[in-house]
């Protein structure tokens, strides 16, 4: 029996927690201590917060968030933007963060992940995607949140990333991401059929039917929620009664 976790998706911009479409569009939402401290009372499985502007503008990653964020939050923290040397991971772990999501820092080094990964463990290093369509329908990989074209394979990426040592993949579609239209199925597919470590789908969420189809569809064992949370079109806990009632098997 498959366990499913439920993440909470929190994309910050200074002090605030914010949420657009196609990663534009940024609204302001409110604090992001209230919102994740509402999501651990109410059973959220992990808490994944990331810095939205860090690596954008070249900015230092925000660590005090993780610290205020998850103050009396019991539960795995995961954070990402601005992570760009061991250095900065070492503060990301001290601020409280379990692990670290990595994307735009890979591109500038490339011994990155497995730098990190050998003196944390590969549990503490998630490659992040952030992946698009382009014209031909073909899936690219993007960084600095979604604005700038890597022009590499998705999948050959991931792959090297999980060879160099990262424990975790992250598969966020931009092209589904706050549209409330439901997950990238095919590439959350593709990625978990070639991927040998655990992938948290990400990108598109709008009801618990999303998370179903996912789930049923894919072998991935983590699905990240944002919009749909935040604008309290879902429950965690009838989503968990839900997957149960279907046969998976969700953490306590």
């Amino acid at each position: 029996m498959r366990t499913i976790r439920l993440i909470a998706r929190l994309d910050t911009k200074n002090q605030n927690l914010i949420k657009g479409i196609n990663f534009e569009g940024l609204k302001i939402l409110g604090n992001p201590t209230d919102f994740a401290s509402k999501y651990y009372i109410e059973g959220i499985d992990e808490i994944a917060i990331f810095d939205t502007i860090a690596s954008l503008y070249g900015m230092p990653a925000n660590f005090d968030l993780i610290n205020v964020t998850t103050k009396n939050l019991f539960i795995p923290i995961g954070f990402g933007g601005g992570i760009k040397t061991v250095d900065d991971a070492r503060m990301a772990f001290r601020s409280g963060s379990d692990k670290i999501y990595i994307n735009s820092a890979t591109f500038q080094n490339s011994k990155i992940v497995s730098e990190i990964a050998k003196i944390y463990g590969n549990q503490s290093v998630c490659i992040s995607l952030q992946v698009k369509r382009d014209a031909n329908k073909n899936w690219t990989l993007f960084y600095d949140n979604g604005r700038e074209n890597a022009n590499k394979d998705p999948l050959e990426w991931a792959s090297n990333a999980v060879n160099n040592g990262a424990g975790e993949v992250l598969a966020t579609s931009v092209d589904m991401d706050g549209t409330k239209k439901g997950y990238d199925i095919e590439l959350i597919k593709k990625i978990v059929d070639n991927i040998k470590v655990p992938v948290i789908a990400s990108g598109g969420c709008g009801s618990s039917d999303h998370i179903l189809e996912l789930v049923e569809k894919t072998g991935v064992t983590a699905v990240s929620i944002g919009t749909a949370l935040h604008y309290n079109l879902i429950e965690i806990e009838k989503i968990k009664d839900r997957l149960i009632n279907n046969g998976f098997s969700v953490a306590a």
